[in-house]
C-alpha cells in the first residue's frame, strides 16, 4: 500500500494472513521513532485511558488509548485480522504485507464496550469491501451503536453512513473506527466484496451534498448536509452520522437534530 505523506498518520489493516510487526518490520517501512521506545505503528485499546501507569507524573509507552509498538520488541505480534493499525511514517513509501496467505472467506473481529466503545477495525480482504453491505452485515443496535463508520483522513474524521457512504468501496488495507453497541462479533462477508478499477483508500465518495467549511488558519473542519427523500428533520438510522467521539475535539464543526435534540453532535 503505497502512502503519499510522510509525517501522518494511516489507519490501515494487513489483508493478509500472519504478517509480523515488531522492530524489523518498522525499520524496512520506514515507520518513524518517537519518544521513548515507542514506534509509529499503534493499536488503539479502548478498555482505558493510559498517559501515567506508572504513577511517576510523566508520559509512559502509550498516550490516551493509544499504545505504540516498542523499539525493543516488548510488544511485538501479528497483524491481527480484522483489526486496525496506526502507522506513522518517515519518507513516503509502499508499505508492505507478507504473510502466509490471504483470506477467501467470511471472517470475524471481535469488538467491545469499555471506557470507550469505538473499535479500530479494518478491511481483512485483498479485495474492495463495500460499506452498504458491510452496515447490513453488522445492525445498528446488536452490533454497531450507529451506521456509522469514521475514517481518517490525515487531519480529521469522516463520517461515512447510509447517506453518504452507501456505495463507498473500503480498500485493501483500510482501517476505520465503529462504535460498538455490545460485546460482540463484527462481520466481514466474504461475499461482498469486489476488485475495482478506481482507488478509493483514504478518499471521499463522490455524491451531490452542499459542505460547510470553518478553518482555524492552518486545520479544515466540515459538516455536510443532503436532503434526501423520505428522511426527516430528526434522527434518521443511517443517514444521520454523529461526529467521531473516540477522541477529543479542540476544534470543530458540527449540526444538531432540528426535531428531538438531544444534544448529539452530527458531522
Amino acid at each position: 500500500r503505497t502512502l503519499a505523506n510522510a509525517g501522518q498518520w494511516y489507519y490501515m489493516s494487513s489483508p493478509v494472513i500472519g504478517e509480523v510487526y515488531d522492530n524489523n518490520w518498522a525499520n524496512v517501512n520506514s515507520v518513524a521513532s518517537g519518544q521513548n521506545l515507542n514506534r509509529g505503528v499503534s493499536l488503539y485499546d479502548n478498555t482505558e485511558l493510559d498517559t501515567d501507569t506508572d504513577g511517576t507524573g510523566t508520559a509512559d509507552t502509550a498516550t490516551d488509548y493509544w499504545r505504540y509498538l516498542q523499539s525493543d520488541n516488548s510488544n511485538s505480534g501479528t497483524f491481527n485480522v480484522g483489526q486496525g493499525y496506526g502507522i506513522y511514517l518517515t519518507a513516503s513509501t509502499t508499505v508492505s504485507f507478507m504473510g502466509t496467505g490471504i483470506n477467501t472467506a467470511t471472517q470475524n473481529f471481535a469488538i467491545t464496550q469499555n471506557d470507550s466503545n469505538f473499535n479500530l477495525v479494518g478491511n481483512p480482504f485483498t479485495a474492495f469491501l463495500n460499506l452498504g453491505d458491510f452496515f447490513a452485515d453488522n445492525p445498528e443496535t446488536t452490533v454497531l451503536e450507529s451506521t456509522d463508520a469514521y475514517f481518517w483522513n490525515g487531519s480529521g474524521y469522516d463520517t461515512r453512513n447510509l447517506a453518504n457512504g452507501s456505495a463507498f468501496e473500503i480498500a485493501p488495507g483500510q482501517g476505520f473506527f465503529v462504535e460498538a453497541a455490545a460485546n460482540t462479533n463484527l462481520t466481514f462477508d466474504i461475499g461482498d466484496v469486489m476488485h475495482q478499477s478506481t482507488e478509493t483508500f483514504q478518499k471521499s465518495a463522490p455524491k451531490p451534498e452542499i459542505n460547510l467549511f470553518v478553518t482555524d488558519g492552518s486545520t479544515n473542519k466540515y459538516a455536510n448536509i443532503y436532503y434526501i427523500d423520505g428522511t426527516t428533520t430528526g434522527y434518521d438510522n443511517g443517514y444521520d452520522g454523529k461526529l467521531f467521539g473516540g477522541v477529543e475535539h479542540s476544534f470543530a464543526l458540527f449540526s444538531h437534530l432540528v426535531t428531538d435534540s438531544e444534544g448529539k453532535n452530527f458531522q
